[in-house]
């Protein structure tokens, strides 16, 4: 046997650690998961769900204008969100308008009525989101990239698997 060399009183204990970090981590995680479960699975009362909905689309709003350069407050984007832009403003506050409509004909499907991804829904996106904005003519185009033309003049390739570029 082995253990020959050492005294019968003697043994050795293995200490387990603790492992505090990685059960705190878990039970969060689980805490968290579970939290999940009860927001899908419960719906909010409807009264509290149209005042979330409208306060994160005017969020949405109000943070799209920073990306456009041109920044605008929560009230004036709350405006925008219930459609009650003036007159003289409807010009100015267009892209966010064609925005909210946007949102709007993607609020409308759901999982009976989806559509699938095609390149006919990214056009008609399109058009939506810049109505107004830029000419006409130039909404919902497909455009080409010049490098993909420049590949099927010279080596002959298909043009569908280049890189085509709505307006």
């Amino acid at each position: 046997m082995v253990r020959d060399h050492l005294p019968a009183s003697v043994f050795t204990i293995m200490k387990t650690p603790k492992y505090t970090l990685t059960n705190l981590m878990l039970d969060y995680i689980v805490k968290y998961e579970l939290a999940i479960k009860d927001i899908k699975y419960n719906p909010l009362p409807e009264k509290y769900k149209s005042i979330i909905e409208e306060k994160y689309a005017t969020e949405d709003i109000m943070k799209m204008s920073s990306l456009v350069a041109s920044p605008i407050g929560y009230n004036k984007a709350l405006i925008i969100q219930r459609g009650q832009e003036t007159p003289s403003e409807r010009k100015k506050l267009k892209i966010f308008t064609n925005f909210r409509n946007a949102k709007d004909f993607l609020r409308s499907y759901n999982n009976r009525s989806s559509l699938k991804p095609s390149i006919e829904l990214a056009m008609h996106l399109n058009r939506l989101i810049l109505k107004d904005v830029v000419d006409d003519w130039d909404v919902g185009k497909l455009r080409v990239s010049l490098k993909s033309q420049m590949r099927y003049m010279i080596h002959g390739t298909k043009i569908e698997t280049s890189i085509l570029i709505l307006i």
